[in-house]
């Protein structure tokens, strides 16, 4: 699917009733993923944009992003930043492709 754009892929999958849920530092795995329905009988999951979609963001801090999740929840920007060893590059990054908003309240 190598020339194809992600927001092609993304907005073809919602026209075919795909639910398609944006980056979110408190959800995302490094890859995009198939989630749970929690509780709804559908034939279609939805699909959990990764991390990998955020602009300037190496896969090492994603990495270090997942495994500090798994750890505890996140409570702020700044526990994230602090626990998974962000700088403001990072944040920026995170920032810009709105993966913070979860935190923000």
């Amino acid at each position: 699917m190598g020339f194809y754009s992600p927001a092609q892929l993304v907005q073809d999958a919602r026209r075919h009733g795909v639910p398609v849920r944006a980056v979110d530092v408190m959800h995302s795995d490094w890859d995009c993923t198939m989630e749970p329905m929690d509780g709804v009988a559908s034939a279609v999951c939805p699909v959990r944009l990764g991390l990998r979609m955020v602009a300037g963001l190496a896969s090492a801090t994603a990495q270090r992003i997942v495994e500090a999740r798994a750890q505890a929840p996140f409570s702020s920007t700044e526990d994230i930043a602090l626990r998974a060893g962000l700088d403001q590059g990072d944040l920026k990054a995170l920032a810009s492709a709105d993966a913070l908003i979860s935190l923000s309240g």
